[in-house]
């Protein structure tokens, strides 16, 4: 049987290994990541630029 100070440098090992792989797996998931798009801006954008062009016509 493992001594309890063993046992738990084992199970620390374990922790830190299974951290690690996480770890590594989301920073390449936010490297991977684009920024988001403001769509509702852009829509907004879009909608002023027609408004303002069917005003200039007038």
């Amino acid at each position: 049987m493992l001594p309890g100070y063993l046992a738990a440098i084992i199970i620390a090992v374990v922790l830190f290994l299974i951290a690690g792989v996480l770890a590594l797996l989301g920073k390449k998931d936010v490297q991977d990541a684009k920024p988001p798009l403001p769509t509702e801006t852009l829509e907004s954008i879009k909608t002023d630029v027609a408004t303002v062009k069917e005003s200039a016509g007038r």
